[in-house]
């Protein structure tokens, strides 16, 4: 369609303009009507040469005719050509006169008198037409004259040239009716071209004085409304101070009134107010007792379980003691007999003549027995008879230092024959106290045995986890460090006040809040039991259920260190497997503290093959399948697969993970619908990776065996048969391969081939196994489409932090929402949107992960 009659179609131009544009039409006309003329011209002039050329050769007819008939269907094509010109002018004339015709009569008249005009030209263009095709014919018969009569062609040329005359004189005189009517034409503009002008300033007069009188009639309205409005504003002074008068007057009784009645009330208040407090202190006391006699009663039992352990543990203590004592009295016994057998013989042989003592005796007093010696000025004693009765281990041991002193006295007088008896006596004594002093620490080292609390090889099970001072030790141990004080258990609880405050808190600390860095964790790996004990790794296994169960998993990271090794931290467990995907594209040195992070644990390792990953293109699908096959061939025998990434985080502990994938019993869990419009356009078109992802509006062929589609989401939760049969059964890799090149894969491949029939753990196709996200525990995620009130069907409130592609970042006020969920993992969150959300969830999981119970429920 030609520019102009495409601008009519917009707002009606000015009369002016449009008057300007036929008067451009038409000159453009004249020339088209000028160069017709010409080609005519030109063809006459043909049509002789032609003629003269038969009359020289005797074969030139033939030629003549042809070109005399090309030039017929060269003038039949230019008048038609002219006629669909005119046509075209009509109907844009006609379009004009349509949108003009509430604004400029004037026009319309010259528009129908130039249509008649139009109509004419037409007339007479049918008339040229029909004088064309008697000439036609006239030719026919000069050909046909031509051929019989050779000797008639003299005649039959002066007949064509007086056709041609015939001819052109009609194309002249249709030439001048042309240049007629376009005269008449462009007179006709002009005039309708003035008349236009002349109508418009008597508009913009008429304009200009309907303008001029609305401003009289304003100004006019206007100071009436000001006179009005002082008048009025007058009167309600007056009323206003007659009005303050009366109230002036009334208020004094009212204020009278008002006040005793405050009086009164007040007092009533204060003992209203003081028999409230009452109430309240005496319900806060009963509370307050209930609550320490809950914990009193509870303490004694747990006081009472301990004291009947500890009771137990000291009588088992004290038997063994009193045995291994009575076991050693009677050795100490029967070597003191020996012992006095012996030295009885000695004493015999030293009482020879040659002895120089003056009297040996013996004297018994009390319970102790002494051998004296008397020689000179010293004395010493001992006994020479045998006591039978039992004697207590000290008395034992007071016997031998008696003895022991009494021979060492004994040898000083007697240095060559005593002195080896004295290096034996003593010798024994020694032995013996250090046997005694042995046995005691023995029996302690026993007895502290018992209270030890032993985590090399914890139950959750055991007695001796069982016991609250032992996990209280765990607890203090592995509690994880706060940055600021927040009230966990009141946001958990889903206190208001709570949550207020800690979201202003957020807002205080949020421009403050600087992660650990790349750097700080290359530093703090340099010593790994330094960095685990620091950070608060969990290092053994806190149940044998969780023991024999371990988990696989994925991670696909990209930025944010702190982030990785958090999530690490609360999702570790040394019995699990661990897969770290890091994207080709990401700094060397985040690359550098994430393995440095990893050599410090033998069951976290790094993917074999690294890719760049895309948004929404297959390389991340490929991330996944990459920890897949790495996963498959380590020795750790895993029995469920779980693939996360750097915004995830756990919302369930290790031992829950592990009752809820039993609970699956070998089935699978993941997202899986019947998809939208929208969404199957995703897989109809064929999609190409540069820098991003981007449509060819190439068609793709159907799926593989027309397999039905499903559409979910990137988060898994899959059996071990069931990572098998991805990679290895051949309808499952047809599928992958027809998914590579489609629009964010990851969210209708794992949904699919959760619906075939071939793999493990798979649903039927039929829609009462769709699965929704909120049904499946892979991943729990707040949508803001979806977000709202709940009581008016939402399915769930609006997200207290921010959206990051209409996906929600949580904040503090959706902890408590979060926890109430079955899911095992909960997507997204930021440290540096809040802070304040995952310290709350790290300590919840971690205390529920040593108590085996919510965060405030225990003492």
């Amino acid at each position: 369609m030609p520019r102009h009659s495409q601008s009519l179609t917009m707002a009606p131009y000015s009369s002016v303009s449009l008057v300007e544009q036929l008067e451009d039409r038409i000159l453009c006309h004249e020339k088209t009507t000028a160069a017709l003329v010409e080609h005519a011209f030109r063809i006459k002039d043909d049509i002789v040469n032609s003629l003269q050329k038969m009359q020289n050769k005797g074969g030139g007819d033939r030629l003549a005719r042809l070109f005399l008939e090309e030039h017929i269907r060269n003038i039949t094509a230019i008048v038609k050509q002219l006629n669909r010109d005119i046509e075209v002018l009509q109907e844009q004339i006609r379009a004009r006169d349509n949108i003009s015709y509430g604004t400029n009569s004037a026009l319309k008249t010259l528009e129908m008198r130039q249509l008649s005009g139009l109509g004419d030209l037409r007339g007479r263009v049918a008339r040229c037409d029909a004088s064309i095709a008697r000439l036609s014919a006239e030719h026919k018969t000069t050909y046909e004259g031509l051929q019989h009569l050779n000797k008639e062609q003299q005649a039959a040329k002066l007949v064509l040239e007086t056709k041609i005359r015939d001819a052109e004189g009609q194309i002249s005189q249709l030439l001048n009716r042309v240049d007629l009517s376009i005269s008449e034409q462009s007179t006709k503009l002009k005039m309708s071209h003035r008349d236009s002008n002349h109508q418009l300033q008597l508009l913009d007069t008429k304009f200009k004085g309907t303008i001029e009188e609305l401003s009289n009639q304003i100004l006019s309205a206007r100071s009436w409304l000001q006179q009005e409005q002082e008048r009025i504003e007058k009167e309600l002074l007056q009323k206003i101070d007659q009005l303050s008068l009366v109230v002036k007057e009334n208020s004094g009784a009212s204020e009278r009134d008002v006040e005793k009645k405050l009086s009164q009330m007040s007092a009533r208040l204060d003992k209203i107010e003081e028999s409230q407090k009452k109430t309240m202190e005496v319900q806060r006391s009963k509370q307050e007792e209930e609550r320490v006699h809950g914990r009193i009663s509870k303490l004694e039992l747990q006081m009472n379980e301990d004291l009947r352990e500890m009771k137990a543990e000291v009588d088992a203590g004290f038997t063994a003691i009193y045995e291994s004592i009575g076991s050693l009295r009677q050795v100490l016994e029967a070597k003191m007999k020996l012992d006095k057998d012996q030295l009885q013989k000695q004493i015999q042989q030293m009482q020879k003549p040659d002895a120089p003592m003056d009297s040996i005796f013996v004297v018994r007093t009390n319970s102790t027995t002494y051998l004296s010696h008397k020689m000179g000025k010293q004395s010493y004693e001992t006994d020479s008879k045998l006591d039978t009765r039992a004697r207590t281990p000290m008395e034992l041991l007071e016997e031998r230092y008696a003895l022991c002193a009494f021979l060492t006295a004994l040898a000083s007088s007697y240095p060559m024959k005593m002195v080896w008896w004295k290096k034996k006596l003593c010798r024994q004594h020694y032995l013996w106290a250090v046997g005694c002093y042995m046995l005691l620490a023995i029996v302690a080292l026993r007895f502290s045995l018992r209270l030890k609390c032993d985590f090399n090889s914890v139950d959750l099970e055991s007695r001796d986890f069982q016991s609250q001072r032992c996990r209280d030790i765990l607890y203090k141990s592995l509690k994880l460090p706060v940055r600021r004080p927040v009230n966990c258990s009141g946001i958990i609880r889903g206190d208001r006040e709570a949550v207020i405050g800690a979201l202003l808190d957020n807002l205080e600390v949020k421009k403050k809040w600087q992660p650990f860095t790349d750097a700080d964790y290359l530093n703090m790996t340099r010593d790994c039991e330094h960095f685990k004990a620091k950070r608060k790794f969990i290092r053994f296994p806190l149940s044998k259920e969780e023991l024999d169960f371990p988990i696989a998993y994925s991670m696909v990271i990209h930025e944010k260190i702190e982030n990785f090794e958090r999530l690490l931290r609360a999702v570790y467990a040394p019995q699990n497997i661990y897969c770290i995907h890091v994207d080709e594209k990401s700094p060397e040195t985040f690359k550098e503290a994430v393995k440095a992070i990893i050599s410090c644990f033998p069951n976290v390792f790094m993917a074999s093959k690294l890719v760049r990953v895309v948004y929404a293109s297959w390389s991340r699908v490929q991330a996944d399948l990459n920890c897949m096959e790495d996963l498959l061939r380590s020795p750790v025998p895993w029995k469920y697969f779980l693939n996360t990434c750097g915004t995830d985080f756990p919302i369930k502990t290790n031992a829950e993970m592990v009752l809820a994938l039993k609970m699956l019993n070998g089935k699978n869990s993941m997202e899986s619908e019947i998809p939208t419009e929208y969404k199957r356009s995703r897989w109809k078109y064929h999609y190409e990776v540069t820098d991003t992802l981007h449509i060819t509006g190439k068609m793709k062929d159907p799926p593989p065996d027309n397999l039905p589609m499903f559409t979910g989401n990137a988060y898994i939760v899959a059996s071990r048969g069931f990572i098998q049969h991805v990679l290895e059964n051949p309808k499952s890799r047809q599928l992958i391969e027809w998914v590579k090149d489609t629009y964010s894969p990851d969210e209708h491949l794992w949904a699919t081939l959760h619906r075939a029939p071939w793999m493990p753990g798979s649903v039927p196709y039929h829609p009462k196994f769709h699965i929704s996200d909120m049904t499946a525990i892979a991943r729990l995620v707040k949508w803001q489409d979806h977000e709202g009130n709940i009581s008016m069907g939402a399915p769930y409130e609006p997200c207290s932090g921010i959206h990051q592609r209409a996906v929600c970042i949580y904040g503090t006020g959706d902890l408590h929402w979060i926890l109430q969920n079955h899911h095992l993992l909960a997507n997204k969150f930021d440290p540096k949107v809040d802070d304040n959300v995952l310290q709350c969830l790290e300590e919840y999981l971690r205390h529920k992960a040593i108590y085996g119970t919510e965060l405030g429920d225990t003492l």
